[in-house]
């Protein structure tokens, strides 16, 4: 459930935080990824922009309980909530190469 949306790191974390207070029973996310130069936390999401920011909330496993959702969402004052599919990307991977001294 996409809840407000920018420019790539324009949504700060304690604005995450803020929201997170008014769904206690739901996990509040955003995208904060190349943003504060820490690399063991970058999360990027599929189906999503690198040059936009949002901030969302699970909005369940069923499209029936992720309209629920967005209509709690609204009525909160996020006019714009709308339903989005949105998964983890696969982490990436750093090859490792040995070379063998050959002296």
């Amino acid at each position: 459930m996409d809840l407000a949306s920018g420019k790539a790191c324009s949504i700060p974390e304690k604005e995450r935080v803020r929201i997170q207070k008014l769904f206690p029973k739901r996990k509040v996310f955003s995208s904060r990824f190349e943003c504060d130069g820490d690399v063991e936390n970058n999360v990027k999401y599929t189906n999503t922009r690198e040059t936009a920011a949002f901030v969302a909330v699970h909005g369940g496993t069923s499209r029936a309980e992720a309209d629920k959702v967005a209509a709690e969402a609204r009525a909160k004052g996020f006019a714009d909530a709308n339903v989005r599919a949105l998964a983890r990307a696969p982490p990436m991977r750093m090859a490792a190469r040995h070379f063998a001294n050959s002296s």
